[in-house]
This record gives structure tokens, sequence and C-alpha cells, in this order.
């Protein structure tokens, strides 16, 4: 029973510590490295919504009331 509560009172600690834990930002993409060719037809949409990601996750807010939601996207 100790030890279960050990272990408990621990993974508390650490979820609180990475909560604490500032966000690291997700950088844009580097299309420099990116080539129209790695795409198919079908997937040519897709380095225009590759480029939005990055400020869409950055956007989400990290503390407060409204934690996990999308605040200001630009």
């Amino acid at each position: 029973m100790r030890a279960r509560l050990f272990y408990a009172a621990v993974l508390f600690g650490c979820s609180v510590a990475f909560a604490a834990e500032k966000w690291q930002p997700v950088p844009p993409p580097d299309f420099s490295k990116i080539r129209l060719d790695d795409f198919t037809d079908e997937e040519l949409d897709f380095p225009y919504y590759l480029n939005l990601f990055p400020k869409l996750a950055n956007s989400i807010v990290e503390d407060g009331p409204e934690r996990g939601f999308v605040g200001e996207v630009f």
C-alpha cells in the first residue's frame, strides 16, 4: 500500500512539473527541404496547410481557464 501511495505521489509530482513547463514553439516548415515532387497530385493542397500548422499550434493557450483552446491565430 505504501509503495502505491509513493508511486502515486511521484506521478502527481511529475505531472505538475510537466504542466508548469512552457511549451516549445512549433517551428515553421523548412521549404528548402520540401519539394512539390514529394507530394502526389492529390496531396498538392498539403503544403498550404503545412505552412499554416505552426501558426495554429503556437496559438494554443497555455495557461488560465482557456488552457488548451485556440487563441488568436494571426
